[in-house]
């Protein structure tokens, strides 16, 4: 991953990055900067929604399924950071969302050490203590497989 600096807005970022050949691009923003979520929503294929088994979270994700919708971007709710004493939460979430027409993915992200130990250092979960957590890596490339799919699909649909 290169990390592209000095755009003042997601179009103009958009714009440069087209410009030097990338064909994916991940922004990512806090969902209480709505400006931000609507703008950046305002130039993406999909928009990736990332939810905590939580209550706090569920109304933070509705508000952005909204603002893709108003923008016509479809959106994939990823649940995020799910253990043992959130799964029947997370469970519950899923069914909630999709009874209000979210689209979620079928992966939940497990809660794993090893991603904990990857944000502090900048890597991902499956670049740090030699690549030995296998299960989280391979749960964050069955992931990464299903947003490529739900990509694909917004950009057919969209006739890019």
């Amino acid at each position: 991953p290169t990390l592209l600096t000095g755009q003042d807005s997601a179009p103009d970022a958009m714009e440069a990055l087209a410009h030097t050949g990338w064909d994916v691009a991940v922004r990512d923003s806090g969902p209480a900067h709505v400006d931000d979520v609507s703008e950046i929503i305002s130039v993406a294929d999909l928009a990736l929604v990332p939810i905590k088994p939580s209550a706090f979270d569920v109304a933070a994700t509705l508000d952005t399924i909204e603002l893709a919708k108003d923008q016509d971007v479809p959106a994939l709710v990823v649940l995020n950071d799910v253990n043992h004493h959130t799964q029947a939460m997370a469970k519950n979430i899923r069914a909630t969302l999709k009874k209000r027409g979210a689209k979620v993915a079928e992966t939940i992200v497990r809660n794993s050490v090893a991603h904990a130990r990857a944000i502090s250092v900048g890597k991902s979960a499956a670049e740090v203590d030699g690549g030995r957590h296998k299960n989280t890596k391979d749960n964050i490339e069955t992931l990464w497989e299903e947003i490529t799919k739900a990509v694909k699909q917004a950009t057919r649909r969209q006739g890019k």
